[in-house]
């Protein structure tokens, strides 16, 4: 894992399977509270059979500090039935187990002393940088919690379809809405792009729609919309590739004749500083920018890098 505070890749060895133990699984979450992160391991094994007592599973929940084999805390997860499937979730400031059966549970344990925080009879649908989405069953309405409390700040009309440091996109029938996750604050996105074929996004301060010949882009802090645009004549350009980060626009676009361009705008005046780029910051990681030389470029073996924060921001280049 990277370590966002030295600025290097750490081990963290797995715990051992106790003598006589056999193990059956091996699970690990990251857990975080600012730039402090852990790693989790839950270790299903198999306790053999002995007299009277049957053969059974063991589930050991460990917390650890990044590149330490020695456990900060440790805890025997119980309640747990043999043959149902164990979800290791972590979260800002807890460790959520998860189990699916009929009726599933989720329990968040504190990631100092893995004491239990809090459980509920609903499932994790998402995690965000401040909050959590638990839902009774996939597609049905959501609520998000604190994950260190497990108190409700707000319902929405489903379990959200995107997420993005701090905002979720939800769908109800006949629109999207999108959430902030601080505050609960929501407003509904154009119903073009909510029915059309467009491709749904949330970015830091903006909600972008793009695809099917139309771009929807929506100023989150006052939930204005400054681009609503659509390309029904083919001689007029269309967006093929979409990215925003912070108050920049990097797009790749193509005409009616076939010809490609790129541009970067800001926003929200949307005005073009540039025509080429080989550097586009794309997402932030406590500290940290990680930065691709190309839109489509999402691979580990396509050139990203990881640039530190100078001052607190990303310091570029910016093309």
């Amino acid at each position: 894992m990277f370590d966002v505070v030295i600025g290097q890749y750490v081990t963290t060895p797995v715990p051992q399977t106790p003598s006589g133990e056999t193990q059956k699984d091996l699970s690990c979450a990251v857990t975080w509270n600012g730039s402090k992160h852990q790693i989790a391991y839950l270790v299903t094994s198999v306790v053999p059979a002995r007299g009277l007592d049957a053969e059974r599973n063991r589930y050991r929940l460990s917390i650890h500090d990044l590149g330490q084999a020695t456990p900060v805390a440790t805890v025997e997860v119980a309640g747990i039935a043999r043959d149902d499937s164990v979800e290791l979730i972590g979260a800002p400031g807890a460790v959520l187990v998860e189990t699916v059966s009929s009726p599933g549970r989720t329990v968040a344990y504190d990631p100092t002393t893995l004491r239990q925080l809090w459980q509920s009879d609903l499932e994790v649908a998402d995690v965000n940088d401040d909050s959590i989405v638990l839902t009774k069953r996939p597609g049905a309405p959501g609520s998000v919690h604190d994950p260190v409390t497990g108190k409700v700040r707000f319902t929405m009309p489903s379990a959200p379809i995107h997420t993005y440091q701090g905002s979720y996109l939800a769908r109800e029938p006949k629109n999207m809405l999108v959430y902030r996750s601080s505050d609960g604050r929501k407003f509904a996105t154009p119903v073009g792009a909510a029915i059309g074929g467009c491709q749904p996004n949330v970015y830091e301060n903006y909600y972008a729609c793009v695809g099917d010949g139309q771009v929807v882009i929506i100023d989150m802090d006052t939930g204005k919309t400054i681009i609503n645009r659509t390309s029904d004549d083919q001689n007029e350009v269309r967006v093929s590739h979409l990215l925003i980060f912070q108050n920049r626009m990097y797009i790749d676009t193509v005409s009616g004749s076939e010809t490609t361009h790129s541009a970067m705008m800001t926003l929200p005046d949307q005005q073009e500083f540039a025509t080429s780029f080989s550097t586009i910051p794309r997402l932030r990681l406590k500290g940290w920018t990680m930065v691709t030389p190309k839109l489509t470029c999402l691979s580990s073996d396509c050139g990203q890098q990881l640039i530190k924060d100078v001052d607190g921001n990303y310091p570029g280049p910016w093309s």
